[in-house]
């Protein structure tokens, strides 16, 4: 994952944990890039705090993405802006990616490798049985 994507995932959770702890619904939250910057600053665990500047290409990336969607249709309240249903989902699903265990983490590894896996078995196996049948020969 790269820093974009990072800072972008960010936005997303921060809009989310803004949301839970207003008790409020996508639909009826608003948040431009100002206000994520202070929501980003005060739900980060590390407290790397991030230039504005960079809040800010990061939320275009989401609008471009789809992640985000004017809250209002008339052009004088398109400064707030809420998440999509995509962008939630992305949001969610990063969540519970973060929250597995080190052993589900682990499984998964080895899921995404299968191939490189089963390749090794399969030269173990052979030189296993290479060296099974030319160690069996009688030595001249």
């Amino acid at each position: 994952m790269s820093k974009n994507d990072a800072i972008e995932l960010a936005i997303l959770d921060a809009y989310i944990s803004e949301m839970e702890e207003l008790g409020v619904t996508r639909n009826d939250l608003g948040m431009n890039p100002a206000l994520l910057l202070v929501a980003l600053n005060k739900t980060r665990k590390k407290k790397n705090n991030y230039p504005f500047e960079k809040i800010e290409k990061a939320f275009k990336r989401c609008i471009s993405k789809g992640w985000v969607e004017p809250l209002y249709l008339t052009v004088s309240q398109a400064n707030r802006w809420k998440v999509t249903e995509k962008g939630l989902g992305v949001a969610r699903s990063k969540r519970v990616q973060d929250s597995r265990s080190a052993l589900r983490k682990l499984s998964d590894i080895f899921e995404a490798h299968n191939g490189i896996f089963t390749f090794l078995s399969f030269l173990l196996s052979m030189s296993a049985i290479i060296i099974s049948v030319f160690g069996a020969l009688p030595s001249e």
